[in-house]
């Protein structure tokens, strides 16, 4: 296309070459061809008799070449109706059957949602649109990287509920065990002719560990993951022999696989690993003109959801532990020892004890002669690759602590891998079974299933009687009468259920969905200045927090009384308030976002809005901005632009030299060109997608 834009002279060659064996004109052909109306018409009727034919299927007519009598019409059973065997499907009954169990569980879910990694929806598709273009953004102490594209997916899909992502979020995790069911029943259907098979692979994969955890805990990105799977090992097996494909089905697939990285870049990671076990597979095995065509194709796949998901993709490459990073709150997964049971672990997920049954089917799939052992080795492949995800440690999200990382995207696959290997083994089982003596296939096939039955009842049980971190928001954690002035921070610190500190910066309300993943690393002095306060080892504690333009400093309910008489007596705080919520103190001095100060040392607070900041200043000195250092933090006046530097905490402050007005401003321009770039590709990717069709010029 590019290349049409340089050289237009060959497209005017093409056209004339064309025209010279064009038999008839558009015109002629013209009233031989459907409208458009028609297509779309066409299109519908097509999706209609297709939900007909799969759900309402037309009774088989027995044609009788013999003459048949009144008697014979009598004795003949009247056929049942379309809607009998629609409800009498066992898959249909088995969907009831899960939508009423969804219901039963998210009995403390309806309304807005909140818990565990999942942070509460704003009411408003705006707000999460602003946060999407914003350049920077007001979280903690202020970060200028790129938000996450499932922000703008979520927004979108916001924006369609009338402008309510609250209602989509709630609706995904209430009734996310059905979803699982339907997304990989389908898949089943495609590897066996069974359906009592599909229907028991279903309800695995819905009350699977890493199903549970992640809908329990909030997990937006791996519950995504665990939607999309299913029709991902159905694309990606199509990519084997990807040279069949056109280059309109490559962009296609790569359209689809950019929705779940753009919510799990773990997913990107579990992509690039099969194409590299693909390859290094067929590397000795086909010649090599093929390898190098298919080696091509195959980049070109996971290039596409890579650039579709700029600058956030981008960014992860400055940034690779992003490649490990589930979005939403930091919280810890179980570790290596409960990933090796495909357990991710962590709140929310099912106890040790609840052992479910698909490491074992992928152990026991490895010495089947059916294409079930290949999925038993990209099974147990990505149970290793979780088993050392899990085993990794670090802080992440903005949080101070690192705790053991989130491993569910790879045990995702591995589940969904144990359940189609063990499909494909069961599909003809019970034929072997039945033609050999009892022998240790016996036992094994008996043990299994057992197994597998007893998990889904366990399973059910424990889901309904215990106690999910994600549940309907009662109130917030932030009192309100911090919220009244905009902009001011607060350090928030909170006892968690294990007993350890945690700790961060809120801006006059709650963090909301996005936030955690834009929330840039906490300080290292205002780490230690905290640190200090509660233990009373740092009497400066409060001078720091001054620095940083933290006014106040919450500690949330319930709280030891050691620690709210250590923090009294370390000085520089002021008991401001102590109420149900929490206690609260004011950090004396000036803890303002935008202070000035004179050449005679007297320090000022500025007015300022969230980002920006209109003041006039009477005599020169420095201005020092409570944010994080940025280079697109700019301030203008009489006519020039301020030097800027960094004080002893890394914060900017800028240089005055004379009196005047001056703006201070968050330049913007690199987000928006980022974005824009990001609009382009992906336009570009839809065209290259779409169906091609007839020039305008052809139609009129």
């Amino acid at each position: 296309m590019v290349q049409l834009f340089i050289r237009p002279d060959l497209l005017r060659t093409a056209r004339k070459n064309r025209k010279a064996t064009k038999l008839l004109s558009a015109r002629v052909a013209k009233p031989f061809m459907p409208t458009q109306i028609m297509q779309i018409r066409g299109a519908k009727d097509d999706v209609i008799n297709w939900f007909r034919e799969k759900f309402f299927p037309a009774p088989a007519m027995h044609l009788n070449d013999s003459i048949s009598n009144e008697d014979d019409e009598l004795l003949t059973p009247a056929p049942r109706s379309n809607w009998f065997r629609f409800l009498t499907n066992p898959a249909i009954g088995t969907a009831a059957l899960l939508f009423i169990y969804s219901i039963l569980l998210a009995h403390g879910r309806l309304g807005p949602i909140a818990g565990g990694a999942l942070p509460p929806t704003p009411k408003g598709a705006s707000d999460l649109w602003r946060l999407y273009a914003e350049s920077w953004h007001q979280v903690g102490m202020g970060s200028s990287s790129a938000t996450p594209p499932w922000v703008a997916i979520v927004a979108f899909i916001g924006t369609l509920f009338f402008g309510n992502p609250q209602f989509f979020t709630a609706s995904l995790f209430i009734f996310a065990p059905l979803i699982l069911f339907g997304a990989i029943y389908f898949w089943i259907r495609k590897i066996t002719s069974h359906i009592w098979l599909a229907i028991f692979g279903g309800l695995l994969y819905s009350l699977s560990p890493v199903a549970l955890g992640s809908i329990n805990s909030g997990r937006l990105g791996t519950t995504i993951v665990l939607i999309a799977l299913p029709l991902s090992f159905s694309l990606l097996n199509a990519t084997i022999q990807i040279e069949i494909l056109g280059y309109r089905k490559i962009f296609q697939f790569g359209l689809f696989f950019a929705i779940p990285v753009a919510f799990s870049m773990p997913f990107f990671l579990c992509l690039f690993i099969w194409f590299v076990i693909l390859t290094a597979y067929e590397w000795n095995r086909i010649d090599v003109i093929l390898r190098e065509k298919r080696i091509k194709l195959r980049a070109l796949l996971i290039a596409i959801p890579f650039f579709v998901n700029l600058p956030w993709s981008t960014e992860a490459l400055l940034h690779p532990s992003r490649f490990l990073l589930e979005p939403g709150l930091s919280l810890s997964g179980g570790g290596p020892n409960l990933a090796f049971l495909t357990n991710p672990g962590g709140i929310g997920s099912p106890p040790w004890w609840l052992i479910a049954p698909f490491t074992a089917i992928l152990f026991g799939t490895l010495i089947s002669k059916t294409s079930a052992k290949y999925f038993s080795y990209v099974g147990l492949i990505f149970i290793g690759l979780g088993g050392l995800t899990a085993a990794f440690a670090f802080p992440a999200h903005g949080s101070s602590v690192g705790v053991p990382l989130w491993s569910g995207t790879f045990l995702a696959v591995a589940t969904l891998a144990s359940i189609s290997a063990g499909t494909i083994v069961l599909d003809h089982l019970r034929e072997n079974l039945e033609s050999s003596a009892i022998n240790f296939r016996h036992l094994i096939s008996a043990l299994l299933l057992f197994s597998s039955v007893f998990y889904l009842g366990a399973a059910a049980i424990w889901s309904s009687v215990s106690k999910s971190p994600l549940h309907s928001i009662t109130k917030p954690v932030l009192p309100e009468f911090l919220g009244i002035t905009p902009g001011v921070k607060t350090m928030v610190l909170r006892i968690n259920e294990e007993g350890y500190l945690n700790f961060f910066i809120s801006r006059d309300r709650d963090i909301y969905l996005g936030d955690p993943d834009v929330a840039p690393a906490m300080n290292l002095e205002l780490s230690a200045a905290v640190r200090g306060a509660v233990s009373g080892t740092d009497i400066t504690a409060a001078k720091t927090l001054e620095a940083f333009g933290i006014k106040y400093l919450f500690v949330t309910s319930p709280a030891p009384d050691s620690l709210i008489r250590t923090i009294d007596g370390v000085g520089g705080f002021v008991r401001n308030s102590s109420t149900s919520a929490g206690v609260t103190w004011k950090v004396v001095g000036v803890p303002e976002r935008i202070v000035f100060k004179s050449a005679e040392n007297n320090e000022v607070a500025l007015p300022t809005n969230k980002i920006s900041a209109d003041f006039k200043l009477d005599k020169s000195g420095v201005i020092r901005l409570g944010e994080n250092y940025d280079r697109s933090w700019q301030i203008f006046g009489n006519g020039k632009q301020l030097i800027k530097s960094k004080n002893e905490f890394g914060l900017p402050i800028f240089t005055v030299d004379q009196p005047g007005e001056y703006l201070l401003f968050h330049d913007g321009t690199l987000r928006r060109s980022l974005i824009s770039l990001q609009l382009i590709v992906l336009i570009f990717a839809l065209v290259m997608a779409a169906p091609a069709g007839r020039k305008r010029r052809d139609q009129s």
